[in-house]
């Protein structure tokens, strides 16, 4: 049998409504609407203006893995078109919405939501449905398509309208119900069982006339099979075969025409559904992303406070590669943050990091960082990463970057306080290293003090030492754990590039590297004195870390055994809970003590060291720059003689 290739060529009957159809659906998606994004009422409202480019901070590969994690086209096409929420209320139910997720997932043991959601078996079926809509008509295949997917949505209502999700995701129902969540019409699938056969084939049972057609044109086309030295195109029988197949074809346009007709009044109740699983499969990617990324969710406010703990890149952290996390504050005090060390080290990671995590907290999304972090909506994310040199509009690097930071200041001096972040990767480079950096120094000092939130990376010595005389910024530094770059920001005093270290590896030849260093002379046991107190105070910083661990170790074991006395004379006397709480309070208050005089006493050891290290480097430097003058006037005098 045939049937197969005949129902695909009643494709060429409707070629010539194709350009009708075009035409309709783009009037019908302007009257209908298509997928509604993240606002409850509508399209979400974009964020202002900023001139930040996404693809400095690799935000469309970030995205676009957190896009991967819907199993639905709908849901990947709802996620693509995202767009930036501005409005606390919204993130904050998000993230409400992913943490209800989570709960279903450990309640049920799932691996993933599929077990319980069955996106995988939901199709893009809405240029079909607005097809419908136009009293267009739609091909075999599409109806066994819209079929399944019909059936699929309405088992998810079924799920989505259960005792156990009611319970456990009340916001989610909530949503899912406001985005149009309902039941698909009985009526829809009643009419594709009576007319599609189990495997998808047209069911002609229900048409004699169709069925008489295409037994007659079925037999006539055998018969042309089997008869030799037939002239093609000539002999009536060949004829007769072609008006019967015409005949054929026309029948099957009308059957499909009537099944479009009886769907077309409840096109839009699909659709709507649609929209809601696009909306729940998407809730579920973010939960999926969070999943795979180790996240927690982050504290949110507009007063332009970041407080990070173990905060990891989320590219890195999607990869499950257990990335190094580092800390992180930002407040109205300390407003910049300024990033050194080697190259390689790490510098350009953290501060992409930021700004990730500002656009993520943007989407409603959690944050690979633990529990108890700080992340607030900023409204401008700003920033100036990479070579930006254009040929064809005569920028070179150093001007392409100055027209970046130029947009950027103007950018933030229209903006309301605390409400941009702006990340500068080594500003003012590519020109002459004392220009550069007075000039580096004077827009950062400009910027915060247009009450911003900065963090910038740097190699110019000058940046580092205002950085450390300026109460507004704070300084940290990616150690460099012997060979090797350990990505761990050590905060407190600034680190040096190790320039010569990584022309080592990048592979130079030695003779190169050996002349480098001579040329450094004196200034190569600056260097060495730098990195012997980089290593000394990076050791002092772990010692502090693990003490600190401890200390809090023990906080959390006393508070658990307070939990316990609780428990234990919950059915006592008033006078026994008072003396048990006030004991164990009493200890809490001498451990929080301890903490906090180990805090003062690392902080004293670190101003000590730090005042007497610089005594020793300044000493060194002048008494380097002293020997330098006296040889110069020698070689004046010797050359004077002769």
């Amino acid at each position: 049998m045939r049937i197969d290739s005949i129902n695909s060529r009643c494709k060429m009957s409707r070629m010539l409504t194709s350009m009708y159809r075009t035409q309709a659906m783009k009037s019908l998606r302007e009257r209908l609407g298509t997928i509604r994004l993240l606002s409850k009422e509508g399209p979400a409202r974009e964020m202002p203006p900023s001139n930040v480019k996404s693809d400095e901070l690799d935000w469309e590969k970030t995205w676009m893995s957190v896009v991967s994690c819907a199993k639905s086209e709908a849901g990947k096409r709802f996620l693509g078109e995202c767009r930036a929420m501005q409005e606390i209320e919204e993130i904050e139910e998000h993230f409400d919405m992913i943490g209800e997720l989570r709960a279903l997932r450990v309640r049920n043991k799932m691996k993933d939501f599929d077990d319980s959601f069955t996106f995988t078996s939901i199709a893009d079926v809405e240029d079909i449905l607005l097809r419908v809509s136009t009293a267009g008509v739609v091909e075999v295949e599409e109806l066994q398509t819209l079929r399944t997917t019909a059936r699929t949505l309405r088992q998810l209502n079924d799920r989505m309208k259960s005792e156990e999700v009611s319970w456990l995701c009340p916001t989610v129902v909530r949503v899912w119900s406001q985005r149009g969540g309902k039941a698909v019409p009985a009526q829809v699938i009643k009419v594709l069982n009576q007319n599609l056969k189990s495997d998808g084939r047209l069911d002609l049972s229900r048409y004699p006339e169709a069925r008489a057609l295409q037994e007659n044109y079925l037999r006539l086309e055998e018969t042309v099979r089997t008869t030799t030295n037939l002239q093609r195109k000539l002999h009536p029988l060949v004829q007769e075969m072609e008006s019967a197949k015409q005949a054929y074809l026309q029948a099957i346009h009308q059957i499909l025409r009537l099944i479009s007709r009886d769907i077309s009044p409840h096109a839009r109740d699909v659709l709507d559904a649609l929209e809601a699983s696009a909306v729940l499969d998407g809730l579920c990617a973010r939960e999926r992303a969070a999943l795979r990324m180790g996240a927690s969710r982050p504290l949110v406010g507009r007063e332009g406070l970041i407080q990070l703990h173990a905060c990891q890149h989320p590219l890195l952290a999607l990869r499950e590669t257990s990335p190094v996390g580092n800390d992180l504050l930002l407040d109205s005090s300390k407003r910049g943050l300024v990033v050194t060390g080697p190259n390689g080290g790490g510098k350009t990671i953290l501060l992409k990091t930021v700004g990730l995590f500002a656009k993520l907290v943007q989407r409603g999304c959690w944050l690979p960082c633990r529990a108890g972090s700080r992340f607030d909506l900023f409204e401008h994310i700003l920033c100036s990463i990479g070579d930006g040199q254009d040929v064809f509009k005569d920028l070179s690097t150093f001007s392409s970057q100055l027209e970046d930071i130029r947009k950027i200041m103007n950018t933030s001096l229209s903006s309301a306080p605390a409400s941009s972040l702006i990340l500068l990767d080594e500003p003012c480079s590519g020109t002459c290293p004392e220009e550069g950096s007075a000039l580096a120094k004077a827009i950062l000092q400009e910027l915060v003090e247009q009450d911003v939130r900065l963090v910038t990376t740097t190699h110019y010595e000058g940046v580092k030492n205002m950085a450390m005389n300026n109460h507004r910024f704070q300084v940290c530094n990616m150690y460099w754990n012997g060979s090797s770059p350990s990505f761990r920001a050590f905060f407190g005093f600034p680190g040096h590039s190790r320039a010569l270290a990584a022309a080592e590896r990048s592979g130079l030849p030695r003779a190169v590297l050996g002349r480098a260093r001579s040329l450094l002379a004196g200034h190569q046991q600056v260097l060495e004195l730098v990195e012997e107190v980089e290593e000394r105070r990076a050791g002092e910083h772990q010692v502090q870390l693990v003490e600190i661990s401890a200390l809090r170790l023990r906080i959390h074991q006393l508070e658990a055994s307070m939990d316990q006395w609780e428990e234990r004379i919950a059915t006592g006397s008033t006078a026994l809970i008072r003396q048990a709480r006030t004991a164990v309070l009493l200890q809490l208050q001498v451990a929080e003590a301890a903490v906090e005089e180990a805090k003062q006493e690392a902080l004293r050891k670190e101003e000590l060291a730090w005042g007497l290290e610089s005594e020793d480097l300044e000493l060194s430097l002048s008494l380097f720059y002293q020997g330098a003058e006296e040889s110069e006037a020698k070689d004046k005098r010797k050359g004077s003689r002769k």
